[in-house]
């Protein structure tokens, strides 16, 4: 049982990933997918998006889709304009939960679509943490 007296910051993301551990999400320590760990993921410590993970998603999800549509969806998932965090995390949210907007060309014509996220939750079902306490 955890004691709320002395709840901190360790105690609630250990609680939050054997939540989503409890909901089938993979767990990965963030060094062993660092660009120098076992198994490297991404360029540094500052991505926080895994970009081979996210691209997969996208075409997995959005077959229909041309590449260059899922390579848009991709540069407006990795682009964000504000200095402000929240603001950042707005825009992401809005995206996963409204879909992104692709240009598309049909039939000769040039078009705009969604491309949507089913479920959010299936882009990518892995979490980690970049330290350990």
């Amino acid at each position: 049982m955890i004691s709320y007296i002395n709840f901190n910051e360790s105690d609630l993301e250990k609680a939050f990933i054997e939540l989503l551990m409890e909901l089938d999400y993979e767990y990965k320590y963030g060094p062993d997918i660092a660009y120098d760990g076992d198994f490297p993921e991404r360029k540094d410590y500052r991505e926080v998006i895994l970009e081979q993970r996210v691209r997969d998603a996208l075409f997995r999800l959005n077959r229909d889709l041309p590449d260059e549509a899922i390579e848009e969806a991709y540069r407006k998932i990795k682009t964000f304009n504000s200095p402000l965090l929240e603001e950042n995390n707005r825009y992401f949210h809005k995206l996963l939960v409204e879909g992104i907007d692709v240009p598309v060309r049909e039939k000769g014509l040039n078009r705009t679509k969604k491309d949507y996220y089913k479920d959010p939750c299936s882009l990518s079902s892995v979490f980690c943490r970049k330290k350990s306490y």
